[in-house]
């Protein structure tokens, strides 16, 4: 590769935009708190819910490397006792993440074929949205994970 081409790789690198912004979601922080409403939401169809194992690493379709969505319907079958994290509404959809331990990851794997990607891979890769996703989804699962405790009054 010549110098002029590395320096043009590396202009169109810098240039491309950040893929982990490219989310437009509705986060309804208003309705967060409403467990009915979010109760009802996670059994319509249309509903997706994002896997993440213990590390923070997403399920990814084998064949075509974008996220493997769990609908609702496996979710309630096989993940149902998992507690889920609403993430917002999106393309007319709700969208959720499950962290999964290690005996759920693998029989997650064992149903779905799946397997795993960490963000950094994904954002290569991923469209935008499903890239903003994931990156919302890890980072708020690591902070309810840390943030145990309120840090002004200590409540849980």
């Amino acid at each position: 590769m010549s110098v002029e081409q590395e320096r043009d790789k590396a202009v169109a690198t810098r240039a491309r935009e950040n893929v982990f912004a490219g989310i437009d979601i509705d986060r309804m922080a208003e309705r967060r708190d409403d467990r009915v409403w979010i109760d009802e939401l996670e059994t319509k169809d249309d509903t997706r819910f994002l896997v993440l194992d213990s590390e923070g690493n997403a399920f990814v379709l084998a064949d075509t490397d974008l996220p493997h969505w769990m609908p609702a319907a496996m979710r309630g079958e096989r993940f149902g006792d998992i507690p889920s994290t609403f993430l917002g509404i999106a393309n007319a959809s709700a969208w959720f993440t499950l962290v999964v331990d290690e005996a759920q990851a693998s029989l997650f794997v064992t149903l779905t074929g799946a397997r795993r990607m960490s963000l950094r891979e994904a954002g290569l890769i991923f469209p935008a949205f499903e890239a903003g996703l994931f990156a919302y989804a890890k980072g708020i699962t690591h902070w309810q994970r840390q943030t145990r405790f309120c840090s002004q009054c200590g409540a849980p």
